[in-house]
This record gives structure tokens, sequence and C-alpha cells, in this order.
């Protein structure tokens, strides 16, 4: 009876374990939302916040699409207020009259600078999401009247 109880006991132990270890090694992909497992390690520092976006970079987890797809140049990232995953492309867009301006600015930062001027839009593209609080920083010092965008995709688009 004894025997029967602890071999109940260890496998309920050996369950819980393993639960535990899937959730942390669960691939995030996007649309999903991330465990509160994988949140706690996140939430030990502050998220990357541009404009109106909040986010954590998963920088070693694959950028995975909704469809499981690995998607390049893009970094996978979970929003702070609801722990949603979404995708970055690692741009940057400043909403800013003088787009040349912008763009000078950003020359040696940025990777490719994308300029709209009927629009008073600039979209700068990095490398790394790493690269992307540096260059707002620097942008921001420059033209402090500027509003600024960090574009994440919590959905693929599907054609119709």
């Amino acid at each position: 009876m004894i025997w029967t109880r602890l071999v109940n006991a260890l496998g309920a132990v050996l369950l819980l374990c393993t639960s535990w270890t899937q959730a942390q090694t669960a691939a995030l992909r996007q649309g999903g939302q991330a465990s509160a497992v994988q949140i706690q390690a996140l939430s030990r520092s502050a998220p990357v916040s541009i404009g109106s976006t909040s986010v954590w970079p998963m920088p070693n987890a694959a950028p995975l699409d909704e469809d499981g797809n690995v998607q390049p140049d893009s970094t996978l990232v979970i929003r702070s207020t609801d722990r949603f995953v979404g995708l970055s492309t690692n741009d940057l867009v400043v909403i800013y009259p003088d787009t040349a301006a912008v763009g000078a600015a950003a020359s040696g930062i940025a990777q490719r600078v994308q300029a709209f001027p009927q629009m008073g839009v600039t979209v700068l593209h990095v490398s790394s999401f790493s690269s992307l609080q540096p260059l707002y920083q620097t942008i921001a010092a420059k033209f402090p009247a500027a509003t600024f965008d960090l574009p994440v995709s919590y959905a693929k688009q599907r054609a119709f």
C-alpha cells in the first residue's frame, strides 16, 4: 500500500516536471501567447519601448510565423501587456517632415533607409533587433519633434 502511494506520488512529480520542461521549450510563433514561465525570465529586464509598442525581444528564438515558417531578417517579440507573440522586421518608423535629414542622420547606423517624403515617413531597417534602441535614441535626440513606431505583426497577412 505504501509502495502504491509512493509510485503514484513519483508519477505525479515526473508528470509535473515533464509539463514544466515542455512549457520551457515550447516553440513560440507569431500569433501565439507566451507562457507565464517564459515571461518570468523576461520580466527581469525592461521591455523595449518605442512609440506605443512595448515588447521583449526573443533573439535566440527562431522567428516563426503562424504557419511555423522561419521569417528571415525578423525577430520574434512578446508584447509586454498581454504576452502575445509577434514578428518584428527590425524596422523603425520615423514620422518627421524632413525625411532626407532623418535618412542622413541614420546613415552608417541603419542598414536600409526608405523615405516617403510626400507622407513625411522614413522607415529605417537594421540587421538585428538589438540595434533598434540605439538607432531610436540617436534619431530621437536629433529630431525631438519626431514621432516613432516599432511595427510588429501579430498575425500573418493572408490573401483573400
